[in-house]
């Protein structure tokens, strides 16, 4: 394991219990499969791997340590439906959005604990209790960055996929310093992405063009919308904007890093999400009562 603090993290925050049933997303060697089979017994243990050569690796090891759980070679983000319900789902992989068969196949009163991301930002665990209805809510916590579930990657450049030759944006300027938004804060990096989950970005310097040393690119992820922020070097008093599309995608940025500053600058963990059984997500601030609205209509 590459950081076994974080899978002990996890493992707390699961709060597994005698007698819980549990799915783990992503088997990779077989180590927190083991150590819940050893906590639970390995009956009480399912764990799915989409490659299936370390899901046989995996198993290997299980065995070799004295321990059985069920190991499924499979799409996670189907869950593992004949071995529900569970009481506990964890995954070793991001989300941008949580399976529907993760709701589906965990019990009232069960927890789902999966890493979290954004386009813009890979970062926190989300911790969500499954209702009597079928949605779940819970809130995020920090300090985690796990690969991307395979079913949710998107493979977009900026000059192969975005910027076209014979689009003509629109120029501008900005006083706030594109580092604010996509620098070295985890906490505005984490709302920025949480409230505008369809933008992605990618830093370029020296890009080859005159009077500028690093731009800031944004796009989103169905590539109709694209902006750059141009930083010359010298001063981050006014830096040049350039925007094309139908969303003028640093302003809605802006706007977001503003309303975050307004609401005092909460972390990940005073944000929550709520998930319905439909596939909605409603991310909110503080309480689930405080529902946030997002892209951009962002208020």
């Amino acid at each position: 394991a590459s950081a076994p603090s974080i899978v002990f993290r996890m493992l707390r925050l699961l709060a597994v219990e005698d007698g819980h049933r549990v799915l783990e997303i992503g088997t990779g060697t077989g180590w927190n499969a083991g150590l819940m089979a050893h906590r639970l017994g390995s009956e009480r243990v399912t764990t799915v791997e989409l490659d299936p050569r370390l899901s046989a690796q995996a198993a290997r090891r299980l065995r070799s340590a004295g321990l059985a759980p069920r190991v499924i070679t499979g799409d996670g983000a189907a869950g593992y439906a004949p071995g529900a319900p569970y009481d506990r789902v964890v995954a070793t992989c991001s989300v941008r959005r949580v399976p529907g068969a993760w709701l589906e196949q965990t019990r009232p009163g069960g927890v789902i604990l999966t890493p979290w991301e954004s386009p813009w930002f890979r970062f926190g665990l989300l911790r969500l209790t499954v209702r009597d209805d079928g949605s779940a809510s819970g809130r995020f916590s920090p300090h985690s960055a796990f690969v991307l579930i395979r079913s949710q990657r998107t493979d977009l450049r900026i000059y192969r996929d975005v910027v076209e030759d014979h689009q003509i944006p629109e120029r501008s300027a900005t006083q706030l310093c594109p580092w604010a938004v996509a620098g070295d804060d985890p906490a505005a990096r984490f709302a920025i992405g949480l409230r505008l989950p369809d933008i992605w970005r990618a830093w370029h310097d020296n890009p080859d063009v005159h009077g500028v040393a690093s731009r800031l690119w944004l796009a989103t992820t169905d590539t109709t919308s694209w902006a750059a922020v141009d930083w010359d070097g010298r001063t981050d008093k006014r830096l040049t904007v350039w925007q094309y599309g139908p969303r003028r995608l640093w302003d809605e940025v802006e706007a977001t890093y503003r309303w975050w500053l307004r609401a005092g600058s909460p972390g990940p963990e005073r944000f929550g999400l709520t998930v319905t059984p439909d596939g909605r997500q409603t991310p909110w601030l503080h309480t689930p009562a405080g529902v946030l609205t997002t892209g951009p209509d962002m208020a």
